[in-house]
């Protein structure tokens, strides 16, 4: 990948984000129980109908928490968790998108935690709301599984992406940490059997245009084939490894500092 297309995904990142949000999909269905309950019980729908494999499932509920679990695997085109704080408890089931999973909003927080099983999209994953919004992907547990096929953009002030207590995150294409100008975004791989492994020709960016931070401990796995510390302009990233048993393998070269001030 060179400069140029690797400066275009950074200043793209932000529309990318907004562009998908605003796709047209056959319905947005929203999740309608503040209390929780069966991702497949119809009654929990808006409208009286679960969202199918062309349709957006959206958590929009302000609430400080609830658990949404599975009885049967389930398919959506998108997933935006967009004001909500919530837990896929999949039950060994998988969950599989055609497009985005988003977890950020331009107004409050958006929390979202997988365990128990695995959730699959070919595109890309956004972790992160606007500056000052928090916003945090967790898979959790040793059968919580995660597949990217395209993009993860961990962006946002606050944005964090938290893989641990055995949880393993697959990704195809690049992972970048602290995207945006100006923001600070956070990427941890914690405990023994936890991993992230990043595949095919893409890259690791810990800070790309804002700060990044990458920890890897506790007996936590990761591995990559290129890596950018501190990429662009003002960015900076710092990566901690920590722990009996905490390895990183980069397969290819890494530049830090590179074309950036810090």
């Amino acid at each position: 990948m060179n400069s140029h297309n690797l400066r275009s995904i950074a200043g793209g990142a932000l529309v990318m984000l907004l562009t998908a949000a605003t796709t047209s999909y056959a319905d947005d269905v929203y999740w309608n129980s503040p209390s929780g309950g069966t991702f497949q019980h119809d009654i929990n729908w808006v409208g009286g109908g679960m969202p199918g494999p062309e349709d957006q499932a959206r958590f929009d509920l302000f609430t400080n928490g609830y658990t949404v679990d599975f009885n049967a695997d389930a398919a959506t085109d998108a997933l935006s968790i967009d004001d909500d704080i919530v837990t896929f408890d999949l039950g060994g089931f998988t969950y599989t998108l055609a497009d985005y999973i988003i977890t950020g909003s331009p107004n409050g927080t958006s929390n979202l935690t997988i365990q128990n099983g695995s959730i699959s999209t070919p595109s890309s994953a956004y972790i992160g709301g606007p500056s000052g919004l928090a916003s945090m992907l967790t898979l959790t547990g040793p059968t919580a599984s995660m597949n990217v096929g395209s993009e993860i953009h961990v962006a946002g002030s606050t944005g964090v992406l938290r893989i641990e207590n055995g949880a393993s995150l697959t990704d195809g294409h690049a992972v970048q940490v602290g995207v945006d100008a100006g923001t600070v975004s956070e990427l941890i791989v914690t405990g023994a059997g936890s991993g992230l492994t990043v595949t095919g020709l893409g890259s690791l960016i810990v800070g790309n245009w804002g700060d990044g931070t990458l920890t890897i401990e506790n007996g936590a796995t990761m591995s990559s084939e290129t890596t950018f510390i501190g990429m662009n302009g003002a960015s900076s990233g710092a990566v901690t490894i920590a722990g009996m048993g905490s390895t990183w393998t980069n397969a290819d070269w890494m530049m830090v500092g590179w074309n950036t001030d810090a």
